[in-house]
């Protein structure tokens, strides 16, 4: 399954490379270049540009002063694929002394919801969790399709443990919690020196000295804590003899869900490879790692917003067939004909995945609300057919003549209605106009549906109808 948007613009992002400030004028140039490279690239009509960076984080004073932001539109006309045009400009600007990200407004969209590939690594240990991080990420580089991996491990800040050793700590009085209380207070006062007091709670205020704040790394190892030996002398003894550092590194941010612990992969899927079949092969390897008690490993991303999606739209198609069930049942005041007409979702469903199969497409969240509203819409021409059946088997006809008849006469008004939808939904199916590519898979599936249900329909409702209806008479029946 996906949940592709093929859209008309593309956002580009110049910005100075890594380690290097732009000037006014630097950036000026950088766009010169770039606007001269891509503007003849087939596909693309308007090319318009803002600096200031990304206009929605300048507008709150987030965006940066010296970067600027691409709008293109491409060419409705042009058949050109948006990836290809993404491709081109990527290519084109890859030796320009500047950084240019391209992106489509599908892509923007997808970021707030969470798209390509989310894995949590959840537990209680960080250090445990990194271990277990560097296996989720060795799993994924040699998964097909999966690329730009990115573990959140760049971002590390350094830090000192230290360890402190209680049979030493015990021959100078000294418990594992004085040890720590003594690190402490060089880092920052034990007490508070007064309160502030609101209406919820109380804040208590810590004074710190110059020296305090300025403490470091270097300064906790050559810490002394008071020690008063069997003579009564009081001596100053090194932490050091009572406890051993060691120099490693830590997250700078420390991410919780549900006050656990966990750090977050992210990857993206290539062109070639669908999202939910490759989220399906990693959830099936990461079930092999040996993970101790208390450490998951959760998907998450654009494949959790689908299968959400997905579960959404099953329950309102499960809703949506009940109702009509029910109203129908109302309408007719009989169980069967009903049931006969609901023959005809299946017959428009097979037709939908027939119409997604030759055109090439996936079974999308958008193509699946075409499924939804296939099944309001075919079960029409069973009414119309099923009704007029039991009409004309009220005038005193039989039940094969009613049959044959009516199959003659409906034939008519259900191509009609089968054809107007059909047609009103034509241009949408084959992308013509704007944003109509996003909404493509779901007039494909409805003209299929309709298409090929349609027709089954003149067969199979007859057929059911003679096989589940007795022959007799219905002149005094009341239905």
């Amino acid at each position: 399954m996906s949940m592709d948007i093929e859209v008309d613009q593309i956002s580009l992002s110049v910005s100075a490379p890594e380690g290097v400030e732009f000037t006014d004028q630097d950036l000026m140039d950088a766009c010169d270049s770039v606007t001269e490279r891509i503007i003849d690239i087939e596909g693309i009509e308007t090319v318009g540009v803002m600096t200031g960076g990304n206009s929605a984080l300048s507008m709150i004073g987030m965006g940066e002063s010296k970067s600027a932001t691409y709008y293109i539109l491409l060419d409705e006309k042009s058949h050109r694929k948006l990836k290809d045009v993404q491709n081109d400009i990527v290519e084109r600007t890859k030796d320009l002394n500047c950084v240019v990200n391209a992106e489509t407004t599908s892509n923007d969209m997808m970021s707030l919801m969470g798209s390509g590939l989310s894995v949590m690594v959840k537990g209680r240990d960080l250090d445990k969790i990194r271990e277990y991080t560097e296996e989720v990420v060795a799993i994924m580089e040699q998964t097909p399709g999966v690329i730009d991996i990115d573990d959140g491990l760049d971002d590390m800040t350094p830090c000192m443990k230290i360890h402190v050793d209680k049979i030493k700590a015990m021959e100078y009085q000294m418990t594992t919690a004085q040890v720590f209380a003594e690190v402490m207070k060089a880092m920052m006062p034990s007490t508070s020196t007064t309160h502030l007091s609101a209406d919820i709670k109380d804040y208590d205020i810590y004074v710190i000295s110059d020296e305090q704040k300025d403490t470091t790394l270097q300064d906790v190892r050559h810490l002394t804590f008071p020690y008063t030996d069997k003579e009564g002398n009081i001596k100053e003894i090194p932490l050091a003899s009572i406890v051993t550092f060691e120099q490693t590194d830590t997250l700078s941010v420390i991410n919780r869900d549900a006050q656990t612990k966990y750090i977050s992969v992210s990857a993206d899927i290539d062109e070639d490879h669908n999202i939910t079949f490759v989220s399906n092969e990693l959830q099936n390897k990461f079930k092999q790692l040996d993970l101790l008690e208390g450490y998951s490993i959760k998907m998450g991303g654009e494949d959790e917003m689908i299968r959400d999606a997905m579960q959404q739209l099953l329950l309102m198609l499960i809703m949506a067939v009940i109702f009509i069930y029910l109203i129908m049942v109302a309408q007719f005041q009989s169980l069967l004909s009903p049931f006969i007409i609901m023959f005809t979702i299946p017959l428009a469903f097979t037709g939908g995945l027939f119409a997604l199969f030759f055109t090439g497409n996936e079974v999308s969240v958008i193509g699946a609300l075409g499924f939804v509203m296939l099944a309001g819409i075919i079960v029409n021409n069973g009414i119309v057919m099923v009704d007029y059946i039991n009409q004309l088997r009220e005038t005193g006809m039989s039940k094969k003549d009613a049959i044959v008849e009516s199959a003659t006469s409906r034939l008519r008004p259900i191509l009609m209605t089968t054809l107007t939808t059909v047609l009103s939904m034509s241009t949408m199916a084959l992308g013509i106009g704007g944003g109509s590519a996003m909404m493509q898979p779901m007039a494909i599936v409805m003209i299929g549906g309709l298409v090929y249900g349609t027709l089954l329909t003149l067969i199979v409702v007859p057929v059911l109808y003679d096989l589940m209806n007795r022959e007799k008479n219905m002149v005094q029946e009341e239905l």
